[in-house]
């Protein structure tokens, strides 16, 4: 054998070897694909399920009996309490008159006024 007769045969080997790796190679990428579709239907499947159970429940809540309410009880409690007053703004405005203005009585007094009228 001469030297370009095996330096074709080396070649042809070579293309060989590639073009195997790039069947092998879209051969796994047709593969990925289909796992990936199927991936895809099963996800989908389960979302249907999922859906299907909550169409189920809210089917059937007119049949479940829920907990028994005592009206006399409720009928008889106190109301609840008043929340108590947002007063951030007096705060505030009390913490600056301690100090910055502890002499000036009258200006504090008005500042302390409209810092309530802000939070009612």
């Amino acid at each position: 054998m001469s030297y370009s007769t095996t330096l074709r045969a080396l070649e042809a080997a070579e293309r060989r070897r590639q073009r195997d790796a790039q069947r092998r190679l879209r051969e796994s990428e047709r593969e990925a694909k289909e796992r990936a579709k199927l991936s895809a239907i099963e996800q989908a499947q389960a979302e249907v399920a999922t859906f299907d159970n909550r169409l189920d429940a809210l089917a059937s809540v007119h049949k479940e009996q829920g907990d028994v309410w005592d009206w006399l009880a409720i009928a008889a409690s106190l109301p609840p309490p008043c929340p108590s007053p947002f007063v951030r703004n007096e705060h505030r405005a009390k913490q600056c008159v301690a100090v910055f203005l502890g002499e000036q009585i009258q200006s504090s007094v008005g500042l302390i006024e409209q810092a309530r009228l802000q939070d009612q």
